[in-house]
């Protein structure tokens, strides 16, 4: 009788301590408790609206923060995370959100407390609310390959004038086209947005520099306008916009000196580009097609529309089809709608010899570039 007595003790006392356990990384409901005081005593879950507040900067997180509330950071607040560790606005809870608003003066930074990267921000189907990042910089995200400092399959997020130096965006509609986030005012350096599943970001008013710094796949349908790509300044930054299987409206944009080439398509594309101004580089467009089994079966041509677009100064070819050899690539044997743009000469051969199609190689598909303008698109590129 007293050994069931001790066993039954024992069993108890274990279970506290497993309540004990769980208890300290879930935020206690008491409003009066500061982030500062939440993250000292070792809490992981938020599950009350506080607030990271500047005083109290800078922050060292060390266990993956879960957010099921609201979360404000204040201006000129810097958070340093461990490597490996992040942070999930949680939509299990439909008021979870994370408002980040810092200023011009006192940006908010997301950065990492080691040598290596921190794993990011992630955004998890959120509900009813919307987060803000605004004057916000993140870096030392995405120095290892596939790493992101924002992760989002949501429509109700905006990110603002923020910057972003080795911290990459994940943006993934999972075939449900609801990944609809704003990005807008924002600088790229060595950063990425990769776009997937469906998925219908706004990407306004931007800035990059970097290989290929918005990168669409598997049905990707991003709007892309008022951006400004370039100039890169050395021979590993290169590439404007790259999709593969996706739809891309792509409108007054100013890509320059990009290197590779300004924008390129794989695997049956669709969209329309118009009123861009491409200057400098090696390729301006290039398209290609696919036949990689784990996109499509068989080799689909891209079908793009470019129209009222100004062309100079590209030392390959303003517009190539070109036949590729590797593995999993195929040939752009379907014709280019490309009339109605201005190729930086009123000259039909300088024009033809600027672009690479089926007058180059009978494979190919065929540019139709006539009837082009006389003079340059005015209102085409940023224009800012």
């Amino acid at each position: 009788m007293k050994q069931n007595l001790y066993i039954l003790i024992c069993i108890v006392l274990i279970l506290l301590a497993g309540c004990s356990e769980d208890m300290q990384h879930t935020n206690p409901y008491d409003p009066e408790t500061t982030m500062a005081t939440f993250l000292e005593q070792g809490f992981s879950v938020l599950e009350v609206d506080n607030t990271l507040k500047a005083a109290d900067s800078p922050y060292f997180i060390d266990k993956n923060l879960t957010v099921r509330a609201q979360l404000t950071i204040e201006p000129g607040v810097i958070l340093q995370f461990s490597p490996g560790i992040g942070m999930t606005i949680d939509g299990s809870s439909a008021s979870a959100a994370l408002i980040a608003v810092g200023t011009e003066d006192a940006p908010i930074v997301f950065t990492s407390a080691g040598t290596q990267d921190w794993a990011g921000v992630s955004f998890n189907h959120l509900q009813t609310t919307s987060s803000i990042l605004k004057y916000c910089r993140f870096e030392y995200a995405s120095r290892d390959l596939n790493a992101y400092a924002i992760t989002t399959a949501d429509d109700s997020l905006t990110i603002e004038n923020c910057e972003f130096y080795g911290a990459n965006i994940m943006i993934d509609g999972f075939g449900e086209a609801i990944a609809r986030p704003v990005i807008k005012h924002c600088n790229f350096g060595g950063s990425y947005i990769e776009i997937w599943n469906g998925a219908k970001p706004r990407i306004l008013y931007n800035h990059f520099i970097g290989m290929y710094p918005i990168r669409g796949r598997n049905g990707a349908a991003p709007e892309i306008g008022y951006n400004i790509f370039g100039p890169n300044e050395s021979s590993y930054e290169t590439g404007g916009c790259s999709f593969l299987n996706s739809t891309a409206h792509i409108y007054r944009n100013s890509f320059m000196n990009i290197g590779e080439n300004a924008v390129r398509f794989r695997g049956g594309c669709n969209g329309i580009i118009e009123y861009n101004d491409f200057s400098g580089g090696t390729n301006g467009i290039h398209f290609r097609t696919t036949n990689d089994p784990g996109i499509n079966t068989t080799p689909e041509n891209n079908k793009i529309s470019i129209r009222n677009n100004n062309f100079s100064g590209y030392t390959d070819y303003h517009v190539s089809l070109y036949i590729i050899g590797g593995t999993g690539e195929a040939t752009q044997t379907g014709d280019i709608d490309a009339v109605g743009n201005y190729w930086g000469t009123t000259d039909s051969t300088a024009i033809e010899n600027a672009l690479y199609d089926r007058v180059d190689d009978g494979e190919l598909g065929k540019v139709i570039f006539s009837p082009y303008l006389n003079t340059p698109v005015l209102d085409a590129g940023a224009g800012w």
